[in-house]
């Protein structure tokens, strides 16, 4: 809501006695509204159109209704008050007042182990949302960090700022989980230049770290996309960066990685995941399909309903183009999904199919994840089963015809998931790596492979590691989008796997989904099925 044509801001200064709410106020806040500790107006578009009360409204002489009059007479205000769940706060009456006339009110929860740094940050935070006009600021997860030929390519999980800073955390965990859920995270894309990208960053190592982004609507070389993952169907918004601040381990950026990570839930036993894998016959005569998503990665094993999935991407953002029509998959909600690791192209398709929640979902514990990572998780465990495997649990859980890995922990999440090997006969064996590459699955010469599903969309590994030698009989399979923004698949990862005798190769780009059988009938002088592609190799 404006007033006189300008937007109405409020912050609320809020913490028990003597915790330091004034001296915030005071000592830090209004230098940067270019005041000193004894004023109490400033301005911020027009002349006197701030009012500042630092002392606790509990402490005033007059009661609330007079507070809440003096402050109703500004644009921008800022106030102080105690917890609302204390005895005599005055923060629900203010907080509703304000926002029934319409101000933006942002709280600032001050306690006492904030030191006078943390205190400096709160106040900075306090003026960026006064002073913000046309502006909005994000807190960004950094979730995909490359280079593709001389350009970075940063894709930030974010959200806005106020809504993180609206927080409750006096709350139970289950509430806190409920209020992540309702949060609005929006996708921000930025290709940029090695020069824009050192205007903007001092160190290559921003990957699963959080930063402060303010963008405006303004035109600049420094251009960012906007997307929403929950629509794939909406165009982006194109902003421009003003600012990227990194946020420090110890205070804000501690309590966002605190916040956003799986440590809600329990780490699975060998006998949890083991029963998951018992839900399917995995050598019963199925067919597995290679699923089209454009971009990203979905396999999938059943009949006329998805009994399991592996994976369950697709194209996102700036490759949401590839997957123009996200699928829409018959379920059956008791089967299972195993997720190879929390890139979004492997599980974005979950939320076009929101039925999926409710099957049973094996996943690696990976530390370095955003919000929509983390609201994925709490809307399974709420709907479904969420089962996750960290190494230290076990390293391999197998039943019979199948396989899993869980690889070692690392900072990489491509190095650290989950890999499957189907083997439903002791001469087959189908690999399903998601995007672990070759060298970290020392396990793979106890299998004859004649399937291998190529890892990480045929992208190209350091140090090109080899895939084992094909078999006589053998499918290679890529799935990727066409024209996409990382140049998949790479020529160097198309020559190795040739090399090693691969060279019966389908994709998903030029074939659709690709069907492949995965029991007896596809071998030997057996009858042949007719839709399997390996039987005509």
């Amino acid at each position: 809501m404006k007033h006189g044509g300008q937007q109405k801001k409020a912050v609320i200064v809020c913490g028990e006695h003597f915790v330091g709410k004034t001296h915030t106020i005071n000592f830090f806040l209004k230098p940067l509204l270019g005041i000193k500790a004894g004023a109490w107006t400033f301005t911020i578009e027009h002349w006197h159109d701030g009012g500042v009360y630092a002392q606790s409204s509990e402490e005033s002489p007059r009661d609330v209704d007079y507070r809440i009059s003096k402050l109703l007479k500004y644009t921008y205000v800022v106030t102080a008050c105690r917890p609302k769940d204390e005895e005599g706060s005055h923060f629900t009456e203010i907080y509703l007042q304000l926002r029934q006339r319409g101000y933006d009110v942002v709280v600032f929860e001050i306690s006492r182990e904030n030191d006078e740094d943390d205190k400096k940050m709160i106040a900075s935070q306090a003026y960026n949302h006064l002073k913000s006009n046309g502006e909005q600021t994000y807190l960004s997860f950094a979730d995909e960090v490359t280079q593709i030929e001389g350009r970075w390519h940063i894709s930030f999980d974010s959200i806005l700022e106020k809504d993180f800073l609206n927080f409750d955390f006096n709350r139970t965990e289950q509430n806190i989980q409920r209020l992540i859920l309702e949060l609005s995270t929006r996708q921000i894309e930025l290709v940029w230049s090695e020069e824009q990208y050192r205007d903007f960053f001092s160190t290559n190592e921003i990957y699963g770290e959080w930063f402060r982004i303010r963008l405006n609507d303004s035109i600049s070389e420094n251009r960012v996309e906007l997307y929403t993952l929950e629509s794939p169907e909406q165009e982006p918004e194109f902003l421009s960066a003003l600012s990227i601040e990194g946020l420090r381990e110890r205070s804000l950026g501690g309590l966002l990685k605190r916040t956003f990570s799986l440590s809600y839930f329990a780490e699975a036993s060998h006998e949890d995941i083991s029963e998951a894998l018992g839900k399917v016959d995995f050598c019963s005569k199925y067919c597995l399909w290679v699923r089209d998503v454009g971009q990203g990665s979905c396999a999938t094993i059943g009949g006329d309903s998805v009994d399991v999935f592996f994976d369950i991407g697709g194209g996102i953002t700036t490759n949401k183009r590839t997957y123009r029509t996200p699928k829409n998959f018959s379920i059956n909600e008791e089967g299972l999904v195993i997720l190879s690791h929390w890139d979004k192209d492997h599980w974005v398709s979950a939320l076009y199919n929101p039925q999926s929640y409710k099957m049973t979902w094996v996943v690696p514990d990976q530390k370095k994840l955003g919000v929509s990572h983390a609201k994925l998780a709490i809307n399974i465990a709420s709907k479904g089963r969420l089962i996750k495997w960290s190494s230290s649990t076990v390293t391999c859980v197998n039943k019979p015809g199948v396989f899993l890995y869980k690889l070692p922990d690392s900072s990489d999440r491509n190095k650290s998931g989950i890999v499957a090997v189907l083997q439903p006969e002791e001469s087959q064996g189908v690999l399903i790596p998601g995007d672990a590459p070759y060298d970290v699955m020392p396990f793979l010469n106890k299998y004859t492979l004649q399937v291998i599903i190529v890892p990480h969309h045929g992208a190209r590994f350091k140090n090109n590691p080899h895939p084992p030698v094909a078999q006589a009989k053998h499918q290679l399979v890529y799935s990727y989008g066409l024209n996409n923004s990382y140049k998949h698949p790479h020529p160097d990862t198309e020559n190795v796997h040739k090399s090693q005798g691969w060279l019966n190769e389908y994709n998903t780009a030029r074939d659709g989904d690709i069907l492949i059988c995965i029991h007896g009938n596809c071998t030997g002088n057996k009858p042949r099925c007719p839709y399997c592609t390996l039987c005509y190799l």
